[in-house]
């Protein structure tokens, strides 16, 4: 059988290969634009337009075209817009129909499948062609160096990766970037209607980093609670860190929640001693102890120590328990 395959355009009118009977459709829908702050996305199985959305560029989605088998498309739900007669391997006529596939779908389900990922739409380029963008301006800008894991970086930039994670580290160049766009000479360079739309589309994108960090945290929080059920045996969990979940790490210089927990276990461990004066407002020691071990998520043993009173003169103030850790 044939492959499959998307024939894109880039611009409003399809172009019929040889041998077509092709269905004239001169306007499509979009350009759309899109900006990805965190994960790199992979959609070549959908066979449209959009193949990638690269961190930290914007992306673009114009109207795509696909190949089917003509007697598997449900007629009037679809716009064929190119029909071909094909041999197969065993040498029989197939009649295979090319069709639309609007940037407007594409579009829809990218947002609905990634926008909780901190994918946006850029409605301040919708409808505009990429050439009068010149996206690769902006994307040097804001992007300049490439951060990845496998990334070769200088001294300076691989610390702040392992201080603050990659994602925060592209977050400080994409404000270095809006930086120099606001700048004057940006305008006299590149003129003055290209700073506002360039300014326009970084607002709109902005957003996307905080977005995509509490996602990424909150996927962080699920995968280190079913690591734990998997350590333990559950068949509910599992037994190590995924792909996903190490880049996601990266991303958040977020160490995996069972290291910490099996350095704080092996450390020689002290206990957090609380004085109370005798007879301090009602509480016992012991109460004390369960609220310090709630409030404080004390993962040290917290040892209560009532203070002997003094012999009794006028009446005494109340006196603050004080909290010391004990070296």
């Amino acid at each position: 059988m044939p492959e499959l395959y998307p024939v894109t355009t880039n611009a409003y009118t399809f172009v019929p290969d040889a041998g077509e009977n092709v269905t004239n459709v001169t306007k499509g829908h979009g350009p759309y634009y899109f900006f990805n702050p965190g994960l790199g996305i992979h959609r070549i199985d959908q066979r449209d337009s959009v193949p990638h959305i690269y961190p930290c560029t914007f992306t673009s989605c114009i109207d795509a075209r696909e190949w089917h088998l003509a007697d598997s498309l449900m007629e009037g739900r679809m716009t064929v817009v190119a029909t071909q007669r094909r041999k197969d391997p065993a040498g029989n006529i197939e009649e295979w129909a090319s069709i639309l596939k609007p940037a407007s779908d594409i579009y829809e389900s990218i947002l609905e499948t990634f926008g909780e990922w901190g994918v946006v739409e850029i409605e301040a380029f919708r409808n505009r062609a990429a050439s009068e963008l010149q996206l690769d301006i902006l994307n040097s800008l804001i992007y300049p160096v490439t951060i990845e894991p496998s990334s070769i970086l200088d001294e300076f930039l691989q610390k702040q990766v392992n201080e603050k994670g990659g994602l925060a580290v592209r977050q400080d160049f994409f404000s270095k970037g809006l930086a120099q766009v606001r700048a004057p000479e940006f305008g006299s360079q590149f003129g003055i209607e290209l700073q506002k739309l360039y300014l326009l589309a970084l607002e709109q994108s902005i957003s996307s980093f905080h977005r995509a960090r509490n996602y990424f945290m909150g996927q962080l929080t699920e995968s280190d609670s079913q690591v734990s059920l998997g350590s333990n045996g559950n068949a509910d969990g599992k037994a190590l860190y995924d792909e996903k979940d190490r880049y996601l790490q990266w991303l958040l210089a977020r160490r995996p929640a069972a290291e910490m927990l099996t350095q704080i276990a092996g450390r020689d461990q002290q206990p957090i001693i609380v004085n109370v004066p005798q007879q301090s407002s009602g509480i016992t020691k012991e109460d004390l102890a369960e609220i310090l071990k709630t409030v404080l998520a004390a993962t040290q043993p917290v040892q209560v120590i009532e203070e002997v009173a003094d012999a009794p003169t006028k009446e005494r103030k109340p006196r603050i328990p004080s909290i010391i850790k004990a070296n």
